[in-house]
């Protein structure tokens, strides 16, 4: 019996001295966890403050509403290119033209730092975003609910760049998706 006894003791520490172990290397790991966590929320916040205190670029063309597809589709384009950081800025959100889903695809983006060493939304097949760009011509589906515009350079014979998606929400018609259709 004695013996039995002992065994439990030896378990019994050893089970101790491993979680004393674990709680002494995983401890840091998860302070430092909390730490940047915390410092990514001041980042974010000091990027928000930074771009509501400061005029970047031009200002985001409010849609009309009269204006067409091609027009939301070319403004939002122009203003994306022109902007210094869109996505970094978080300037993105403010947009009247983008819907709900796509602001949150865009987050995304920021979130996994993907706008850091390229434009997830506008790099297409490796070009950069041309300057000077034209729409062709807005095409409904059945339901009248969904659309689509293309944007290519401005040059005669060239293939469309950029598909914009649009929805329909609220009797507003907002980007909900761009895509390249290279």
């Amino acid at each position: 019996m004695e013996k039995r006894n002992i065994y439990i003791i030896i378990g019994a520490g050893a089970i101790l001295i491993v979680l004393i172990v674990l709680t002494i290397v995983l401890g840091p790991k998860k302070q430092q966890t909390d730490q940047n966590i915390q410092t990514d929320q001041q980042t974010e916040q000091q990027i928000e403050q930074l771009s509501s205190q400061t005029a970047i670029g031009k200002q985001l063309p409010s849609p009309t509403s009269g204006s067409t597809l091609e027009e939301a589709a070319k403004g939002f384009y122009n203003w994306y290119i022109s902007h210094p950081d869109a996505l970094g800025s978080g300037d993105y959100k403010k947009s009247p033209y983008l819907s709900a889903e796509y602001k949150e695809t865009m987050s995304g983006f920021v979130i996994r730092g993907d706008h850091l060493s390229s434009d997830p939304v506008l790099t297409c097949a490796g070009l950069n975003p041309p300057k000077n760009i034209r729409t062709q011509r807005e095409v409904y589906d059945n339901t009248k609910q969904m659309a689509y515009v293309l944007l290519q350079e401005n040059v005669e014979q060239v293939r469309p760049l950029y598909k914009f998606i649009f929805t329909k929400v609220n009797q507003v018609w907002l980007i909900d998706d761009i895509r390249c259709v290279l």
